[in-house]
């Protein structure tokens, strides 16, 4: 069975190191209805919503899934293994952020956090959300 990962908040900050994915990702909304040929190489994650199926892609590939252009984002994944019960994670880098004037947009897998911030805000994003680690020290 899995280790379900830390639970501190303190303990999730002091041990936080934040990478950021080399592609840039985009977001699209497809009939979650119709009979797609979904290559899920090209696929970071889905959200099935009432509207529709959400995808999140690898640019290269938006043109496959859609024909609108979608507002670019980098992915900052957080490389440590928080459990999906701590509590506070997603406020502390949150918060942080919006300080900053960026929005952030979260998947949480079961072993890490991806932040999705806009692609001419990502250097920054990746470097207050790596600082926080630096203030539990």
């Amino acid at each position: 069975m899995p280790n379900k990962g830390i639970e501190s908040l303190a303990d999730i900050l002091s041990h936080l190191k934040a990478n950021m994915l080399e592609q840039s990702f985009v977001f699209i909304s497809i009939d979650s209805t119709s009979d797609h040929n979904l290559n899920v190489a090209h696929i970071f994650a889905t959200v099935k919503e009432e509207e529709g199926l959400t995808l999140i892609v690898d640019k290269e590939y938006e043109d496959k899934y859609s024909t609108e252009d979608a507002a670019e984002f980098s992915c900052i994944t957080l490389e440590v293994h928080s459990s999906l019960e701590a509590v506070g994670l997603t406020a502390a880098f949150s918060n942080a952020l919006a300080k900053h004037n960026i929005s952030c947009n979260v998947i949480a897998g079961y072993y890490h956090d991806h932040i999705f911030v806009e692609k001419r805000k990502a250097v920054q994003a990746l470097e207050i959300i790596n600082a926080l680690s630096k203030k539990e020290e």
